[in-house]
């Protein structure tokens, strides 16, 4: 993550974050609005996802983007969810050294997911 923002690589930033695919795959099934009673759709559920996380990507991208950073610590608010398929650590918190600058409890991404050995994230904090 800290050399995509250097290189304000928008592509890798959307790399780490869960695709269309993963989240069908891995955190859709998992989700409590899947099933019974509300029973949503995936496109349902990935349509009021996908637009904030990627907007979040690109808020990050603009107060970060070219510029060194470095993630000094990780801490999440919330304990660890497991859900079946992954791990969901959600809302994340980083103390981040940025030019040099020490900046404590910043939202560098929002939530993450760690599955099958990998983790991605599943949202960049929305404005």
């Amino acid at each position: 993550m800290e050399t995509a923002l250097a290189a304000r690589d928008t592509m890798r930033l959307f790399d780490l974050m869960v695709s269309e695919r993963e989240y069908e795959e891995i955190v859709y099934p998992s989700l409590p609005a899947a099933h019974p009673p509300i029973d949503a759709s995936f496109e349902a559920i990935w349509v009021t996802h996908f637009p904030d996380a990627y907007q979040g990507l690109l808020d990050v991208l603009r107060t970060y983007g070219g510029r060194e950073v470095s993630i000094l610590a990780l801490r999440f608010d919330r304990p660890d969810q497991d859900l079946v398929n992954c791990t969901l650590h959600e809302t994340s918190r980083v103390d981040i050294e940025v030019d040099g600058r020490r900046e404590d409890d910043r939202r560098l991404f929002g939530s993450v997911i760690h599955a099958g050995g990998r983790w991605k994230v599943l949202s960049y904090p929305d404005s």
